[in-house]
């Protein structure tokens, strides 16, 4: 019905629009009761469909495509988010409960900032040479990735590591 009268007026790009985020918004409440309304994990998610969207807008620029289906990166990072909360919630939960171990904290840690980061790093990675936006997309991307990447996950990752190890020197076992 919402597409016969975006036809009839000549809206038939809005109508598609409009078909698709509301076809898309079931996928969205199963991400929102699969995340348990935590707003931290969905900052992955909304991360992951910020940068599709910047490389989906230049590709559509780049190759002069039709804008009829510029939402095309909210499905498929609904679709994808919904095989992804899952995996995400359960790893943070794991951090929040051993946040008071040794070694198991920082490890944990580790590896809930790596979850909550993974749909931002699959989209860096796969999109830009799918869409084909050439060599200097992927590396910005890349780049932009590495460093967030590093700086969330660095210190974590150097706290597992020198517990697990028991490499902590002097200074560190005052604190």
């Amino acid at each position: 019905m919402l597409l016969a009268a975006a036809n009839k007026f000549g809206l038939v790009g809005l109508g598609l629009q409009f078909a698709l985020i509301i076809a898309i918004l079931p996928w969205c409440w199963v991400i929102w009761l699969l995340l348990r309304r935590n707003w931290w994990l969905l900052t992955g998610l909304v991360l992951a469909f910020a940068v599709f969207m910047i490389y989906w807008v230049a590709a559509l620029v780049k190759f002069g495509e039709p804008w009829e289906l510029v939402s095309l990166p909210l499905a498929t990072v609904a679709f994808g988010g919904v095989a992804w909360a899952p995996l995400a919630g359960r790893v943070l939960n794991t951090a929040r409960r051993h946040k008071h171990r040794r070694v198991s904290d920082p490890a944990t840690q580790a590896a809930a900032m790596i979850t909550l980061f993974l749909p931002v790093v699959l989209v860096a990675v796969a999109i830009p040479g799918t869409l084909q936006l050439g060599q200097v997309w992927s590396a910005v991307s890349l780049t932009i990735v590495g460093v967030l990447l590093s700086a969330v996950v660095s210190e974590p990752l150097r706290r597992f590591l020198v517990e697990w190890g028991d490499l902590r020197s002097f200074h560190d076992s005052r604190s």
